[in-house]
């Protein structure tokens, strides 16, 4: 592993603010998440998630469609965001959310020079937004992997029915607030409960001091223990059985 990989996984672990430039992204615990609610969180991440591609495809004008394709090379994400006012909006309440400040504002006029100022000190534009959109998504996707920051591609199921949405904005919030969980399967409230039930030091009271990153890796780690207890007990009537310690990675 490299050693900023290592330094980047440190500070994730920590619960720490991770940085893009001189930005500070500070992760929010459980507690604010749970206060703001988490379904407007994941769909403030989703609105900022949404590529390039998405954006292009959902253009109905089949000539700027086409156009836009063509010279695809020339445009950032942060571009197609730009040129709606509707989806500027959108930008700037999840970066209220996500960053935790009313004072989000829209600078420049000619798209080249536009930006997203952060308390009138931190800049957003097109050569760092990707960046920031990926730190952000990392703090808070399980799925998503420190060595493979670089690469990562941030679409979703969120992301691609907003985007299917992109031309009309007040569909696009209707859609994101009925979308309140990833799929079947394990909800964040029950990964809260199987954590705060089986850890030796957290419980119901401090568990929402947790980040979503620190949660998830409690939560992988406590079932790579479990696991391996399993497999112990069951070496004992198979030889067959490939036994891997739970301190291995995750």
């Amino acid at each position: 592993m490299r050693p900023e990989t290592v330094d980047l996984k440190m500070r994730l672990l920590a619960g720490e603010s991770v940085y893009v430039g001189e930005i500070p992204i500070k992760p929010l615990s459980l507690r604010e998440i749970s206060q703001v609610g988490y379904s407007r969180f994941q769909q403030s991440i989703g609105i900022i998630s949404i590529t390039l591609d998405e954006m292009i495809e959902s253009i109905d004008d089949f000539e700027m469609q086409a156009h836009l394709k063509a010279e695809r090379h020339q445009y950032k994400v942060f571009d197609m965001y730009m040129l709606s006012n509707d989806m500027q909006e959108l930008v700037l309440k999840s970066f209220n959310l996500l960053f935790q400040t009313e004072n989000v504002i829209i600078d420049g006029e000619l798209l080249d020079d536009m930006s997203v100022v952060i308390d009138e000190k931190y800049v957003i534009n097109r050569d760092n937004f990707d960046d920031v959109v990926n730190m952000i998504q990392l703090q808070n996707n399980p799925e998503k992997s420190v060595s493979d920051v670089d690469e990562y591609n941030p679409a979703n199921e969120l992301a691609k029915s907003i985007a299917e949405k992109l031309k009309r904005s007040k569909e696009i919030v209707e859609k994101s607030k009925a979308l309140e969980s990833d799929g079947d399967g394990l909800t964040i409230p029950d990964i809260i409960s199987a954590v705060s039930a089986m850890s030796n030091s957290l419980n119901k009271l401090n568990i929402w001091d947790l980040t979503i990153y620190q949660l998830y890796d409690e939560f992988a780690r406590l079932t790579k223990i479990d696991n391996y207890r399993l497999q112990i007990q069951a070496s004992m009537w198979s030889s067959d059985i490939e036994i891997e310690h739970w301190s291995e990675p995750i």
